[in-house]
This record gives C-alpha cells, structure tokens and sequence, in this order.
C-alpha cells in the first residue's frame, strides 16, 4: 500500500473495502486511531499499540481516543499547504 502525492487530488487510501479520502481525512483538525492506523498503512491493533506506546500522539476526548493531524502530516510528509491544497 503506497500514499501518493497530496498533489493528486483524486488519491485514496483503500483499506478493507473502504475508501479512506486522505486530504478529507487531513483537513480536520483530529482524526479517531482507526483513522490514523489506515492513513500509516497499519491496523486496528497496531494503531492502538503504537497509540499506547506513544508512537502515535494521541489526547482522550468524552472517551474517545483522538489524533492530531499535524503531527500524522509530519509523519507521512505531507506539508501543512500541500495538504490544504
């Protein structure tokens, strides 16, 4: 599984049957660790293992476990302007 330029505005990330848009995803401020998970090319468990590990910067919201999308550009690099592009 390979992400594509964010200069490719059709890219999308295909992950159990399910199209992920990666801009769409990028565009919010937060995203759940599912989310994050796909977007890094890892699953469900991975996700929260790295979450819990700290590999994956995460804060708890009302329960639920989100991420920041600044710091999964920066892992991914992507560039704050090319993603809002």
């Amino acid at each position: 599984m390979t992400l594509q330029s964010p200069s490719n505005t059709d890219t999308a990330l295909r992950a159990g049957g399910s199209g992920i848009d990666i801009h769409g995803a990028l565009s919010h401020p937060t995203v759940d660790v599912v989310t994050a998970g796909l977007l890094l090319g890892i699953g469900r468990n991975a996700a929260y293992k790295a979450r819990e590990a700290g590999d994956i910067p995460s804060f708890k919201v009302g329960g639920q476990w989100r991420v920041p999308t600044a710091p999964l550009k920066r892992l991914l690099g992507i560039c704050s302007e090319q993603a809002a592009a």
